[in-house]
């Protein structure tokens, strides 16, 4: 049997994309029979509604020093900053809160929990040996952790990054500390026995730290999703759950669309999530369709899941940003396994946009009058039919956690056997 110490800031019960995969992760490993330790941290802002899919007995949660309490309670506390982030409509807080974290954050905002999980790793690391320790990023403080107690205790590591590190399209400044920013990341990542990530742009940029970089994508868990019926009356339903991204995403195309459509239709679009309701308001009414959105607070997962399952279609915004063609969203995945249509709005020239195309999951583009000829022959289709028919079994193919999480084991296992010493780990 193996052992795996999993070093992950994004853990159950906080409701984050990271924690959704650090959650299947570890349930996917436990349920194999690892003998599993998870690392953590509590407490956290976000809602605690996620369920921890694991025995608590396996999860060291450590307490960790919040060095963005004070900017947070400037902004509104530390609830509304996890729902909302560092944006606000008041741009002198916004841009001292911006240059706050890029002097503080070193490497990022969990950098008060290294020291309480290098401790708590090193006490374990005493008593109890793991054949090699996993530590997911983002933050890119767990990948420090990792290291640290890696090399003391003389194991392998594996480093995961869903998102670049000094390439990260939300990197605080650069120009500020990038040398430092580059300098550590350089010695973590090279140090590393794998390095794991989420697209084929990534894996390019990461293949220069030299260690093996292994694709592992979010997937979707079939066993979570409600048995729920698709919408069938009413209004078309679209629906868009998690977060929104200011400057990097857009969904004005949409709203343009819907102006085109309104005297044609009914619908009607719901956000779920952290969504920064006040821009995402303004942006309809300037469109005059701020009367066909509803925004809502982030639900708990499983709700999450019924929502996109009862959709009539999920609305996906893509990355407005062409240099950045590398990013897969997690609920895209979740959409697929949903299997309703969906609607990705935006350039379109990334891996989101060809991956929709390639599976003929829906709709890619920014053109209002193509989103509005595309939206008419939904409601068309929910007219004549009464509700929209499912993807095809064949969208989702490959793409469930199951799959990718063993497309990661066979990796690791390739990667321990040019471990030194490390053969004996692999069963």
């Amino acid at each position: 049997m193996k052992r795996i110490l999993f070093i992950a800031f994004r853990f159950p019960p906080y409701n984050t994309v990271g924690a959704v995969r650090a959650s299947k992760l570890a349930r996917y490993w436990h349920e194999a029979g690892v003998e599993l330790k998870v690392i953590s941290a509590a407490p956290q802002a976000f809602a605690e509604t996620l369920p921890v899919e694991v025995p608590e007995r396996l999860v060291l949660r450590t307490g960790w020093v919040d060095v963005n309490a004070l900017p947070a309670l400037l902004l509104g506390g530390r609830r509304r900053t996890s729902a909302e982030g560092f944006f606000t409509d008041r741009p002198g807080l916004s841009m001292l809160g911006k240059a706050y974290r890029a002097l503080v954050n070193f490497p990022d905002g969990a950098v008060g929990w290294l020291p309480a999980a290098i401790r708590a790793g090193n006490r374990l690391l005493e008593c109890w040996r793991p054949d090699f320790i996993y530590a997911s990023a983002l933050p890119f403080s767990a990948l420090v952790v990792a290291r640290r107690l890696a090399r003391r205790h003389r194991l392998p590591w594996f480093a995961e990054l869903r998102d670049l590190w000094t390439e990260h399209q939300y990197n605080p400044a650069p120009f500020l500390r990038g040398p430092l920013d580059r300098r550590l990341e350089t010695s973590t990542l090279r140090a590393a026995s794998g390095i794991v990530t989420v697209s084929e742009p990534l894996a390019d940029r990461l293949r220069r730290f030299g260690p093996p970089v292994e694709i592992v994508m979010n997937g979707y868990e079939p066993r979570d999703y409600p048995d729920t019926g698709r919408s069938t009356g009413g209004a078309l339903r679209i629906v868009y759950t998690g977060m929104i991204y200011p400057g990097f995403s857009d969904p004005k195309p949409l709203f343009a669309a819907l102006a085109q459509v309104r005297q044609r239709m009914e619908v009607r679009v719901e956000f779920y999530g952290r969504s920064h309701r006040a821009p995402l308001m303004s942006a309809a009414r300037e469109h005059g369709v701020g009367d066909l959105v509803s925004v809502f607070s982030p639900v708990p997962h499983r709700e999450a899941l019924a929502l996109q399952r009862g959709a009539d279609v999920l609305l996906l915004l893509l990355w407005s940003d062409r240099s950045q063609t590398g990013i897969y969203t997690g609920k895209l995945f979740e959409y697929l396994g949903a299997r309703r249509p969906i609607l990705a709005v935006g350039p379109g020239e990334d891996v989101a946009g060809a991956l929709l195309r390639e599976r003929g999951a829906g709709f890619v583009g920014d053109a209002p009058e193509a989103i509005a000829r595309w939206l008419l022959e939904r409601w068309s289709e929910k007219q004549q039919r009464g509700g929209i028919a499912d993807l095809p079994e064949s969208a989702a193919a490959g793409f469930s956690r199951r799959e990718q999480f063993a497309k990661l084991d066979r990796f690791i296992e390739r990667c321990l056997v040019r471990e030194p010493g490390s053969v004996t780990a692999v069963n």
